[in-house]
């Protein structure tokens, strides 16, 4: 990546050549079945107490990963499972770069999920391309307008956390990447300062 930096990818190709599956063979029926069980379970228990669960979009956003069909990697999937216990407490942690990878109009699930005030978490990540191969990038280099992004969030009303994700890893950086986050903190503040009386 630019300046040496270590960027993540995905090949499908190389994806799907892995046949391993831990958990067996697992349908897309039989995934709903486990998701609503689950659900069903846990979003009550969580209204009660005043806690919001967010759940992250599969990732990678590909049908079928460890043998395992993903079922929560579009507009569809996320929209439904919602649905299956509607509540306040049941929504969405959006990872931008997930969604971009799956070839979803992120603005759209931004002003759809902001606006049911169901969006309760971003991961800020900017990625090139789309499934079924795509690079992690640094943020002002990924084909998501992300002050777009930022934009479309303040319209939508939210108020939640945005945070870095999936960063570049910048040459000698230490494990924790504090150089990679103060760039990504830095930029994503710079975007929050531009955007602050955009519509």
């Amino acid at each position: 990546g630019r300046g040496g930096a270590q960027l993540q990818g995905f090949n499908e190709e190389l994806a799907n050549k892995v046949t391993e599956a831990p958990a067996g063979a697992i349908s897309a029926d039989e995934m709903w079945d486990r998701i609503t069980r689950f659900q069903q379970r846990v979003i009550p228990v969580a209204a009660q107490a005043k806690v919001r669960i967010a759940c992250h979009p599969d990732d990678p956003p590909i049908a079928k990963h460890w043998g395992v069909t993903q079922v929560l990697n579009s507009r569809e999937g996320l929209v439904r499972m919602v649905n299956i216990v509607p509540s306040e407490y049941n929504g969405v942690l959006l990872c931008l770069g997930t969604m971009y990878e799956s070839g979803a109009d992120v603005l759209e699930l931004i002003r759809y999920f902001g606006g049911r005030k169901l969006l309760f978490d971003i991961d800020f990540r900017a990625v090139k391309g789309k499934v079924p191969h795509y690079r992690e990038v640094f943020l002002d280099e990924g084909d998501l307008n992300m002050r777009q992004a930022l934009v479309t969030l303040r319209s939508a009303g939210y108020r939640g956390s945005i945070n870095p994700d999936h960063m570049p890893k910048i040459i000698d950086d230490p494990e924790l990447q504090p150089a990679s986050t103060a760039w990504a903190l830095g930029y994503i503040k710079g975007l929050l300062d531009s955007t602050a009386t955009a519509r």
